[in-house]
């Protein structure tokens, strides 16, 4: 029989557990109840864990939210060349993309 103390193999023929001394002599009645009582509190721990873990998962989420956030509404533009500046600006004519290329400025009137 086990203990329902120590949870350890007694034999049956003993009055008290040989481990920690808890009277083997017990009714169906205080069996039952002290079973209740363990599995109610078993399910409040593993209520209590479970609850721990989502809002563990919950806080990490909401900071991930945050700094993504930042990121994403301002992303950072990355310079092509590193500590680059011009010199000079470079003037260029713009280009007109209405025209062919292959006509002339006399051909068109």
């Amino acid at each position: 029989m086990k203990c329902l103390k120590c949870k350890q193999d007694t034999p049956d023929t003993e009055m008290y557990c040989t481990h920690c001394g808890f009277k083997m002599d017990v009714t169906y009645d205080e069996i039952t109840k002290k079973l209740d009582k363990d599995t109610k509190k078993e399910k409040e721990e593993e209520t209590a864990a479970f609850s721990r873990w989502v809002l563990m998962i919950g806080l990490v989420v909401f900071i991930s939210a945050i700094i993504f956030r930042s990121l994403w509404t301002n992303p950072p533009y990355p310079n092509p060349i590193p500590n680059y500046v011009p010199l000079k600006e470079v003037p260029h004519e713009p280009t007109n993309t209405t025209k062919p290329h292959y006509l002339k400025k006399e051909d068109i009137k």
